[in-house]
């Protein structure tokens, strides 16, 4: 009976540890498979980001290459109207040297006339009666 007792004893062992060893089993698939899971996972945002970072770095080249261009056009236009405004700037200055002139011999003339006439106004004998 003890033989008996241990031969069943010796088999419930022999049971539990199988379903010890197939729980375990299962357990460490399971952990297997989610470590593949998780693994294809973080390839995939890994390879998501990669092309993404490209994408941006893409963008910002673009970006930066437009903001040159219209620098560069900017850059243009000021020189121009720079330009454009210092002729003019210069071609007042000669208008107004000529007007000056015009306006100096007007000025001139004038004086004279007004000379003149003062002298024949103070020579004319009947302005003194």
């Amino acid at each position: 009976m003890i033989e008996e007792n241990a031969s069943k004893t010796q088999k419930a062992v022999q049971e539990g540890s199988d379903k010890t060893a197939e729980y375990t089993r299962d357990i460490k698939n399971d952990l297997k498979n989610d470590i593949r899971r998780i693994e294809k996972t973080v390839e995939e945002v890994e390879r998501s980001n990669k092309t993404q970072q490209r994408e941006i770095d893409r963008t910002v080249a673009e970006v930066k290459t437009e903001v040159r261009n219209i620098q560069k056009q900017a850059d243009t236009s000021i020189n121009n109207a720079t330009k454009e405004m210092n002729r003019m700037a210069a071609e007042n200055t000669k208008a107004i040297a000529a007007n000056n002139k015009e306006v100096d011999a007007k000025l001139k003339a004038l004086d004279k006339k007004i000379n003149e006439d003062l002298k024949k106004a103070l020579d004319n004998p009947l302005a003194n009666r």
